[in-house]
C-alpha cells in the first residue's frame, strides 16, 4: 500500500488487485454523499489524518438532494454563503442558486480536497450490526461487500427517497391528463403552452410557479388548502455586503465577512420573529401586500393562521413568484381538493380548475426508522426501533454506540450544522484515539421525554405525519435537537462532553487496516 501526498495523502493502492475484498476493515464508514457526507469526509481527511474511512453511495452520483430532485426550477431556499461549505467559497455570481451550480460547486469541492476516491458509488446499504465484545460496526452491502468499521457516520437525510406524500385524491383514475409529484418528476413532461394546476403552497410551489411559466407552460394555478409565507429577497451578489466590501477589504474578507454577516442575521431574524410574533407577522405581510398586484386578496391566499416561523418560509428570489401574479399567468385558490374530474380539479366550493397538467406539491415522508434510512441497524442483535430511542445533543441516539447523523437546520443553511458535527465527530474520533477510548455512547438514564418535541421544531404536516415514528427528545440539552446557530457553535466546538456521554476503554488492540481507496 502507498499513501500519497497532499490531497490524496489518503488514496491507497492494492496492488496486482483485480476484485476489490469481500471483507475490508477501515476506522469509520460515512453513509451517504450528499451535503453532509462530503463535508464529513473533508474533515475526517483534514483532522483525522491516520484515520481510513470509505463513503458509500447507494446513487450513481454524488449531491443527494441536489442529484436526486429534478423538476424545473430546483434552486436553494437559503443564500450561498450560509449554504455553502465553511472550507470552500461560493463563487458564482447569484447567492441564491440553481441545482446545476449547486452540483457543480460539489463536484469541484469533492475534487479539489481528494475526496473521489474515497466514495463508493452505486453501493447500497443494507444492514449495519455493532458488537459491543469486539466494539466494532459490520455493515454490508447489495453487493455483497461486508466494512468492519469503528465508527459509523449516517448521512442520509431526513425524508424517503421511496414514497413522496401524496394524498388520496379522489378521481385520480378519471383524470386524463399527467398526474405528477415533484420527486418523480418525468424527464420527457412537456408543459409547453399547458394549463398546470400546483397542488400545495410550499417551497416547491413556490419554486415550480415561476419555472413552469418561464419554461413556456400557458397558466399556473396554485391551488392551496391552506396560506404559507413568502420572503423575497435579492440574489445578486454585487449588490449585498460582499460586493460592497470587496473592492475595499479584498475577496477573501469581503466573503467571510458576509457570511458571518448572513449567518448571524438569520439567527438573529429568527430568534426576534419568534420572540415578538405579532410584530414579525405584520412585518412579514406588510411586505406581501406591497408586491402584490393591487387589489389582490392577500388576506385569504398569504394570510396564515399559524406565526411567522412554526413552519418553513418561502424565499422568493428577486420577488418572481409575485412577478408572476402580476403577468396575468399565475393565479391562487385558497381551497380543498374535493376530486378530480376529467380535466383538471373540482375544490370543495364546487369552482372547476382546467388542467392538462396537476402536479401534487404535497410534501415529503419522512423515513420510518429516522435516521437509518432503508438500513436495517442493530446492535448486539437488538434491532434499532426509532420511537425506543433518544436523540442526544442533536446527532446521537442512546444505545447506539460509536455512531452519528447529520440532521441540518430548518431555520439557516444545512450545510452549516453539517460542517459543526462533522468537525464535533472529527474532534470526538481523535479524542478516543488520545485516551485509548473503544466506544462513546449516550445514556439516558435520567431524561424525562417531551412528547411535543419536533425533529425541526416546525408543526408542518409532514413531521406531525411522522411524529410517532420520531426518536424521542428530552426536555432539556442535551437531548434537545438545537435550532440555534450560536448555540451549537458553543455546544460543538467549545464545550466539553456533557456526562451523560459515557465513554468505555478499549478492550481490542487491534489496529485497523485501511481501506481500500
Amino acid at each position: 500500500m502507498q499513501y500519497g501526498t497532499n490531497n490524496d495523502r489518503h488514496r491507497v493502492s492494492w496492488p496486482n488487485c483485480s476484485m476489490e475484498p469481500t471483507t475490508i476493515t477501515t476506522d469509520v464508514v460515512v453513509v451517504g454523499c450528499g451535503i453532509s457526507g462530503i463535508t464529513t469526509a473533508y474533515h475526517l481527511s483534514t483532522h483525522c489524518p491516520d484515520k481510513s474511512f470509505v463513503v458509500l453511495e447507494r446513487r450513481s452520483n454524488l449531491g443527494g438532494t441536489w442529484d436526486f430532485f429534478s423538476y424545473p426550477g430546483i434552486r436553494s431556499d437559503s443564500d450561498m454563503y450560509s449554504f455553502g461549505f465553511n472550507w470552500k467559497k461560493w463563487t458564482a455570481s447569484s447567492s441564491i442558486s440553481v441545482k446545476e451550480e449547486i452540483l457543480n460547486y460539489l463536484n469541484s469541492a469533492v475534487d479539489e480536497e481528494g475526496l473521489r476516491d474515497h466514495i463508493r458509488f452505486n453501493t447500497n446499504v443494507l444492514s449495519a450490526s455493532f458488537s459491543t465484545p469486539k466494539q466494532k460496526w459490520t455493515v454490508k452491502t447489495t453487493h455483497g461487500t461486508t466494512y468492519i468499521c469503528t465508527y459509523l457516520m449516517f448521512n442520509t437525510g431526513y425524508y424517503s427517497y421511496e414514497t413522496p406524500y401524496t394524498p388520496d385524491f379522489k378521481g385520480v383514475s378519471t383524470f386524463r391528463g399527467d398526474f405528477v409529484h415533484p420527486q418523480t418528476w418525468p424527464a420527457d413532461l412537456d408543459y409547453q403552452d399547458k394549463k398546470i394546476v400546483v397542488i400545495g403552497s410550499g417551497a416547491t410551489a413556490a419554486t415550480l410557479i415561476p419555472a413552469l411559466l418561464q419554461g413556456g407552460a400557458a397558466t399556473v394555478t396554485m391551488l392551496q388548502r391552506s396560506p404559507s409565507y413568502f420572503i423575497a429577497r435579492d440574489k445578486s451578489r454585487d449588490t449585498d455586503l460582499y460586493g460592497i466590501l470587496k473592492p475595499y477589504v479584498g475577496e477573501t474578507a469581503a466573503y467571510y465577512l458576509k457570511r458571518w454577516q448572513s449567518v448571524l442575521f438569520q439567527w438573529l431574524s429568527f430568534e426576534l420573529m419568534q420572540t415578538f410574533k405579532p410584530q414579525a407577522k405584520k412585518l412579514v405581510m406588510g411586505d406581501i401586500r406591497k408586491r402584490c398586484p393591487k387589489d389582490f386578496d392577500v388576506d385569504t391566499h398569504f394570510n396564515p393562521k399559524y406565526a411567522v416561523w412554526d413552519q418553513r418560509l418561502c424565499l422568493v428570489p428577486d420577488g418572481d413568484f409575485f412577478q408572476c401574479l402580476h403577468s396575468g399567468k399565475a393565479d391562487i385558490v385558497t381551497d380543498h381538493v374535493d376530486e378530480l374530474v376529467e380535466h383538471g380539479i373540482r375544490t370543495r366550493e364546487g369552482t372547476v380548475l382546467d388542467a392538462d397538467i396537476i402536479v401534487s406539491a404535497t410534501g415529503l415522508t419522512l423515513q420510518h426508522n429516522f435516521p437509518m434510512s432503508t438500513v436495517a441497524v442493530d446492535v448486539d442483535g437488538v434491532a434499532y426501533d426509532a420511537p425506543q430511542h433518544y436523540i442526544f445533543n442533536g446527532c446521537m441516539l442512546d444505545q447506539v454506540p460509536n455512531f452519528m447523523f447529520v440532521v441540518g437546520y430548518s431555520n439557516a443553511g444545512w450545510t452549516l450544522k453539517a460542517d459543526f458535527i462533522a468537525m464535533y465527530f472529527c474532534n470526538l474520533v481523535n479524542h478516543m484515539q488520545g485516551r485509548g477510548l473503544g466506544t462513546f455512547c449516550p445514556s439516558s438514564s435520567t431524561v424525562e421525554e417531551n412528547e411535543d418535541a419536533s425533529l425541526l421544531t416546525l408543526t408542518s404536516g409532514y413531521l406531525s405525519r411522522a411524529q410517532s415514528r420520531m426518536p424521542k427528545q428530552g426536555k432539556e440539552q442535551p437531548w434537545v435537537v438545537s435550532q440555534n446557530v450560536v448555540l451549537d457553535f458553543w455546544r460543538y466546538k467549545v464545550a466539553a462532553y456533557p456526562p451523560e456521554l459515557e465513554f468505555q476503554l478499549n478492550t481490542t488492540k487491534q489496529n485497523p487496516i485501511p481501506a481500500r481507496m
